[in-house]
């Protein structure tokens, strides 16, 4: 189910922990890794936080109500030089850690020398504001690019850089001593990314487990290494639109090459392994108090745009999706319009849906907005704030 939580204050955090990498596999088989040396992982409860989404990644199974993947091997952008995939040789859980392995294809994969992969909660988890952390053990060597990131929830309509970008973590091996810290928006993207970096001991990155973090405000991102603050950026430091004001999603991905880090060579050593002892999310006490019920509204699958005849009605279909800690969630309100909590309170409730059918007609040759805006309650009676989605309708005539 996706969930859309309002935060305060996100960050991200890795704590330490010795693990020694295994030497390279032949074998298309899960390369094991050796328990790790006792070391307690952080406490859940942070002193002015409340923990609202985590993934301890416990067990044998990935949970896929957390976690989707990427797959392929198109470059990503970056001219990378892996293939992503799901399989377990490259992603699994082991140990109480997910484990990303970049491993060497002498037979190629999917047609390349390198496969990879890389998660996302994109339609399952999606944050806005608070603190997000994760414990990580990163990898190393030239060619070797890990990295712990957030897009927007509205890419599909918006596209990057528009919907927004937050890397609360980059390292690339070639630079073993430096973690990276960056935003990308209109404007500022790519090599033209507005961000800073921490230099840290030589060794440490691949030898210990780190706590990464970021605190994200309406007006303020605040990024850490181990607790301790090494940048901050505001709306007036981006020469650009203020693209994190909305939703967004994780990542988490280990690519192999690239235009930033270069790639491979005789010195780099494979497999090579991000290991992840958690992900979690905390928001501020009072953030979203009033509105404990989480849920989306989603207009034409998420198009940006649909069409019609002119004087014709056009079909939109909003999907909806609500879960709160609570309960089951049985009801809810609606209109063709973006309301607030008080407005609503005028509307009648409605037995929960999982779909429903609107029109909207143009009345001439242009284009139109719609909008469907959403309260839900779950049978305790509390509430989710007003969740409202947008989409674009073209008039067209009928020449067209």
């Amino acid at each position: 189910m996706k969930k859309t939580y309002l935060i305060l204050f996100l960050s991200l955090t890795l704590a330490g922990c010795a693990l020694v990498a295994p030497e390279p596999t032949a074998t298309p088989v899960p390369t094991s890794l050796p328990t790790p040396e006792p070391s307690p992982t952080p406490e859940w409860e942070r002193p002015g936080w409340t923990l609202i989404w985590h993934d301890e990644f416990e067990g044998d199974t990935l949970n896929l109500d957390n976690w989707t993947f990427d797959i392929g091997g198109n470059g990503w952008g970056n001219q990378e030089a892996q293939a992503y995939t799901n399989r377990p040789e490259n992603v699994r859980l082991e140990n109480g850690m997910l484990v990303i392995e970049a491993r060497e294809e002498p037979e190629m994969f999917a047609g390349k020398d390198y496969s990879s992969a890389r998660l996302k909660t994109q339609g399952l988890q999606e944050f806005q504001y608070g603190r997000i952390e994760a414990r990580l053990k990163l990898p190393y060597g030239q060619g070797i690019w890990p990295a712990f990131w957030m897009l927007g929830n509205d890419i599909y309509k918006k596209a990057w850089p528009d919907s927004g970008e937050i890397d609360i973590l980059e390292f690339v091996g070639k630079e073993p001593a430096t973690v990276y810290a960056t935003v990308h928006g209109p404007g500022y993207s790519g090599g033209d990314g507005v961000g800073s970096w921490r230099i840290v001991g030589e060794d440490t990155l691949r030898n210990d487990f780190h706590v990464y973090a970021i605190e994200w405000e309406e007006d303020e991102i605040r990024w850490y290494f181990d607790d301790q603050q090494y940048f901050q950026i505001t709306p007036d430091q981006v020469p650009g639109e203020w693209a994190f004001d909305h939703p967004f999603f994780l990542i988490l991905n280990l690519a192999v090459g690239g235009r930033w880090p270069g790639y491979p060579d005789d010195t780099t050593v494979f497999p090579q392994f991000l290991l992840v002892d958690y992900v979690r999310v905390y928001q501020f006490p009072s953030a979203g108090a009033d509105f404990p019920v989480q849920g989306t509204v989603l207009l034409q699958d998420g198009a940006c745009c649909v069409g019609g005849p002119v004087d014709q009605p056009v079909l939109i279909t909003a999907a909806f999706e609500a879960k709160s800690p609570s309960g089951e969630v049985v009801q809810m309100r609606f209109a063709e319009q973006c309301l607030s909590p008080a407005e609503m309170d005028a509307l009648p409730w409605e037995p929960l849906a999982e779909t429903k059918d609107f029109s909207f007609t143009p009345t001439v040759a242009n284009w139109f907005g719609f909008t469907v805006g959403v309260q839900y309650r779950d049978e305790q009676g509390n509430l989710s704030a007003v969740i409202c989605d947008d989409i674009s309708v073209e008039g067209m005539n009928e020449s067209r």
